[in-house]
């Protein structure tokens, strides 16, 4: 919902006439249990920490301070707001969270039909719904990813946590452009201890190389550890984090001006509201665009901001394209291309990067153009 912040600007006496309402009008609602049972914020002994617990443990009963005037009136304003709704629904103070099963068509066509009518009941009163807040939160593997409309509009998917082993470890972690100065900076504030590119050099702040020295030493000491082959290893950590294939195709030595225009007119064209949920139908594959972006980093050691580093497309089951071009010489300019996809399911670990990733990449080559605007019938380098 949108925001609320209540202000009181009221003088003294009014306050105090306020409160005495405000408690009156709390035994009511207490004493005749108005406020309906999905509502966890803004109500004494409920918590929006109670509701978290409530979707996943039934658990509804931890202590509160007590609610504010303008907090109790929210409350009575929105308290229809379930009446109709057949889904599990959960009220977070301004927020909500409606869940239930989708095992079977009749199960999407009512979570459908609950969000239809919270959409007409905000229609309805002086309530409006932020659409950049609301997200589709899809859990299980067979999970058929449906998808859900608000105003029209396609509501996005939360993306597929890239940051997972860094949440199992417990250290942070950051994305950065391409460069050693940016990871220089991280090691040197205490940050981060380990780095790595897009092209699998990895390094760390007491060996700052990334030629290949201390990634042998650093596989020796992993093998010794694990007494494990690598092949073990890395499906031992496919197997609990799920793989990411990964493949980047370099197009070297261009002439700079066609780059430029390569990738301004990409830009152009991904950044067009037109662009945002197309569909793209690669075989067997469909990718709907989730979102798009140029990539910029804001350095959180010294605040500095820097822009246009990618252009990003994200897709709804979290696959994503980059487009990134860079200056190899004074005269000549390299564009690369990175395709990515994630797969959580086992028995589909063993397939190769390039037939897992060539629907991401006749995609990224029909958007851009790259091979009719440079001539080119392939990519200089494939890593």
């Amino acid at each position: 919902m949108g925001s609320y912040r209540p202000m009181n600007l009221t003088s003294v006496p009014g306050k105090i006439m306020e409160q005495k309402l405000m408690e009156a009008m709390l035994r009511h609602t207490q004493d005749k249990a108005t406020i309906q049972g999905s509502q966890h914020g803004f109500t004494k002994d409920r918590l929006c920490l109670t509701g978290l617990m409530a979707l996943y443990d039934g658990v509804t009963t931890m202590a509160d301070k007590g609610s504010a005037w303008g907090q109790m009136l929210f409350n009575i304003f929105t308290n229809d707001i379930d009446s109709e709704v057949e889904c599990t629904l959960r009220r977070f103070a301004d927020d909500l969270k409606l869940s239930g099963a989708i095992d079977t068509t009749e199960g999407r066509g009512i979570i459908k039909g609950d969000v239809d009518k919270l959409e007409k009941w905000a229609h309805e009163s002086p309530m409006r719904f932020h659409k950049s807040k609301c997200k589709v939160l899809r859990l299980g593997q067979s999970n058929p990813r449906h998808e859900y409309t608000l105003r029209e509009e396609l509501i996005e998917s939360n993306p597929v946590d890239r940051n997972l082993v860094a949440k199992v470890m417990k250290v942070p972690v950051y994305e950065t452009p391409a460069g050693w100065r940016y990871f220089s900076n991280l090691m040197d504030s205490g940050r981060c201890s380990l780095c790595g590119e897009e092209s699998f050099g990895t390094g760390s702040d007491h060996l700052r190389e990334k030629d290949g020295l201390w990634a042998v030493l650093v596989w020796l000491s992993i093998l010794a550890a694990r007494k494990q082959s690598v092949e073990e290893i890395v499906r031992d950590h496919w197997a609990k984090f799920g793989r990411h294939y990964y493949c980047r195709f370099d197009y070297e030595a261009l002439e700079p001006r066609t780059a430029y225009f390569i990738m301004r007119d990409l830009e152009a064209l991904i950044t067009d509201k037109s662009f945002r949920h197309q569909q793209f139908a690669v075989g067997n594959n469909i990718y709907s665009v989730e979102r798009t972006d140029s990539f910029e980093f804001v350095d959180p050691v010294d605040g500095t901001v820097t822009k246009r580093q990618g252009l990003r497309i994200i897709f709804s089951d979290a696959s994503r394209l980059i487009f990134r071009m860079s200056a190899s010489s004074h005269v000549r300019a390299t564009l690369r291309i990175y395709a990515e996809s994630y797969e959580k399911d086992p028995s589909q670990h063993n397939k190769e990067p390039q037939a897992v990733l060539s629907p991401l990449i006749a995609i990224a080559l029909k958007i851009s153009q790259i091979h009719e605007r440079t001539g080119r019938k392939g990519p200089t380098v494939i890593t």
